[in-house]
């Protein structure tokens, strides 16, 4: 109605357009604060007064809030690039499984991967696909991925959000639509379809409750108020999640007052933050040798962010420079990930002369562009 889009309208001026002229220098640069770790006000650990990064390793943009931007209102159309110029958003694909796939070594994963930057649109290269057509081979119905359809793909996703968040079988039969046995079944055959995840997840569970805190693999880490279970977890065999849920039992989190959420926090941290800190790399090094039409504008989660001049050559250059991690990150982080032997890093380009909800391209190399 004409009402609830006036009050979109009065939001977008309070919390959108309003910090972004307070925190302006000139009326033209905006010099948000950067955020990598969530920390407390003094600094040493997390707590109830915190500041900084998000809990899962991500870096957040206050003063302004960056990353806040209203999606969905009408008005939002009219912000828009001058004539000749475009907003350019260019997404990592898949980046935290990637992620998972390479500190894991899960080879399933990395050899689709592999094969899906080979040969795109094939759904023998869809992660999800993939992931939903095992785990029901697994559970005894044999499935292709070409079977799998797009709700069916749809629930690969929400297995995999639950498996790395440590969600009860419950939660995912809630997130599913379906029995908590079948949602056993489904995490017991995700488990047999890539047992190097359970065992990267049961060892990072373990680390963290004997109060090793676990670095991401550029260094980072961050540590939480956790209650320690009394069961000694450091002789124990992988646990698959089912099995876990007794464990997490034993755990009071005294931020939240919710089973396990510091666990969760951490464990994701080292796969988040790491993912987070692939961003930040590429995004420096974008913003050193951008094309001198085209400017680097923001680095948002998963995605980097530019206004200029939307030329083939252009796109071009921003697809392959953030699909070939050879240029921005060092040999030693290459050898870690095994990057110097899989080339599986993919970005989605996508150009139109506003950032929001129209007139987007969606880029395709050596093709013409498809409007999204």
């Amino acid at each position: 109605t004409g009402l609830d889009e006036l009050v979109k309208v009065k939001n977008i001026g309070s919390k959108f357009l309003n910090p972004y002229i307070k925190y302006s220098s000139n009326g033209d640069r905006i010099h948000a604060q950067f955020h990598l770790m969530k920390t407390s006000n003094d600094g040493k650990k997390s707590g109830d007064q915190e500041e900084g990064g998000t809990e899962s390793g991500r870096v957040a943009i206050r003063k302004p809030g960056l990353h806040n931007n209203p999606n969905g209102v009408e008005a939002l159309n009219r912000l828009i690039c001058v004539p000749g110029m475009s907003m350019i958003t260019a997404d990592f694909k898949s980046i935290e499984p990637m992620v998972l796939a390479s500190i894991s070594g899960c080879q399933a994963w990395l050899e689709l991967f592999d094969y899906g930057k080979r040969n795109p649109g094939d759904p023998k290269g869809d992660l999800y696909c993939k992931i939903w057509s095992d785990i029901m081979t697994f559970i005894g119905k044999k499935m292709t991925p070409a079977d799998v359809t797009d709700p069916m793909r749809d629930k690969a996703k929400v297995v995999v959000l639950g498996y790395t968040y440590d969600r009860s079988p419950w939660a995912l039969a809630q997130g599913l639509g379906c029995s908590v046995e079948e949602a056993k079944q489904i995490y017991k055959g995700f488990e047999q379809a890539y047992p190097e995840i359970l065992h990267f997840s049961h060892d990072n569970r373990v680390r963290i409750l004997v109060g090793d805190f676990p670095h991401t693999l550029f260094g980072r880490y961050r540590t939480a108020d956790i209650v320690y279970p009394p069961t000694d977890l450091s002789e124990l065999e992988p646990m698959n999640l089912n099995d876990l849920q007794a464990v997490l039992k034993e755990i009071e989190d005294p931020i939240s007052g919710s089973d396990c959420h510091g666990l969760r926090a951490l464990k994701n941290n080292v796969i988040q933050s790491a993912a987070n800190d692939l961003n930040l790399l590429c995004k420096r090094y974008m913003a050193e040798f951008c094309p001198k039409d085209l400017w680097h504008v923001l680095a948002v989660h998963d995605s980097i962010k530019f206004v200029g001049n939307a030329s083939q050559e252009n796109l071009t250059w921003i697809y392959e420079t953030m699909g070939d991690p050879k240029r921005w990150l060092g040999e030693k982080y290459l050898k870690a990930l095994q990057w110097d032997k899989w080339n599986i890093l993919r970005a989605d380009v996508s150009y139109g002369p506003s950032n929001w909800k129209k007139s987007h391209t969606k880029f395709i190399p050596g093709k013409k562009g498809i409007l999204v």
